[in-house]
């Protein structure tokens, strides 16, 4: 699949330059294969305005094209799919739907995979740091685990402040904080746009119609409708064990027992996308322009939260 920029926009030329430089990580016959694809890519869901590569992409481009070389693969990167997705794009979000749904069931019966798994709070939990961190939190008393969240919060509020200025009391009033503001954009950009609302409505009847309980209309909520139900039947399904006092709770399934939910979840999210589809390429691009608009407020990137 080719994807162009729909337009030159100031300063794409110094950017696409850029792009190709860092592309120069990946073996030459891969660049022959793929560069151009990827470069447009890159440059149609780019920041409007940005002449220069984000920190992130940079580092991802740089050990992508690494990786490439000690493997020797010659798959496109999965990064490229990624983008497009975010980007609304039908066919990269039907690709990913076809095999893990939702994404919600798929990391149990696809454990290895990192498609699967990525961005699941089952995978940060099981991060070997963070399993450190609960290890020491098991073996605290309660008034040492007291003790330490009060140690915590103070730690964490005084970075966040060094960081950003902004004053919190700690991780849970960021959280708070940074819920007001995007709420606040959303509610203008999103719930405001007359473009998104009707085709919000559309998304919504379509759903409506093949028997899929949706509560609400607005753009900012209608896309929860169908996955907000395999939502609820992961935690009530699971057999949930707590991994921490007070705790983090994760589901646990084995791959025979995910299966079948998998099935019912990737014929339900290609539903979706098909009620969706128009919504999706609209709503997604919106959504990133209003997220950045919020990282800025907040000082802290929201996809970080």
């Amino acid at each position: 699949m080719t994807v162009a920029p729909t337009g030159r926009r100031v300063g794409a030329g110094v950017l696409e330059r850029r792009y190709r430089w860092l592309l120069r990580a990946y073996p030459r016959a891969y660049r022959k294969g793929y560069e151009g694809e990827l470069v447009a890519i890159l440059l149609a869901t780019a920041e409007p305005g940005r002449t220069v590569p984000s920190a992130r992409e940079s580092l991802a481009l740089l050990l992508g094209g690494l990786r490439a070389r000690v493997i020797g693969t010659t798959e496109r990167p999965a990064w490229a799919d990624d983008r497009l997705r975010s980007a609304g794009d039908y066919q990269a979000m039907m690709k990913y739907r076809e095999k893990y749904g939702f994404g919600m069931f798929a990391k149990y019966v696809y454990p290895d995979d990192p498609q699967a798994r990525a961005g699941s709070t089952s995978e940060l939990v099981s991060s070997p740091r963070v399993q450190a961190d609960l290890k020491l939190q098991r073996s605290m008393s309660e008034t040492q685990r007291a003790q330490w969240v009060i140690a915590n919060e103070t730690c964490y509020s005084e970075a966040i402040k060094e960081l950003t200025g902004r004053t919190v009391t700690g991780e849970q009033d960021l959280w708070r904080q940074m819920g007001e503001i995007s709420k606040r954009f959303r509610a203008g950009e999103i719930d405001g746009d007359p473009e998104l609302v009707r085709l919000a409505r559309d998304y919504g009847d379509c759903l409506r119609d093949r028997g899929v309980r949706v509560t609400s209309l607005k753009p900012t909520e209608v896309e929860m409708s169908a996955p907000s139900h395999f939502e609820a039947g992961l935690g009530a399904a699971a057999q949930l064990r707590d991994s921490v006092k007070g705790g983090i709770y994760t589901p646990a399934f084995s791959a025979e027992e995910a299966a079948p939910h998998l099935a019912r979840e990737v014929k339900a999210a290609i539903e979706d996308l098909e009620c969706g589809k128009d919504f999706y390429a609209a709503h997604r691009p919106k959504d990133d322009e209003v997220s950045k608009k919020v990282s800025r407020e907040l000082g802290v990137s929201e996809a970080l939260l």
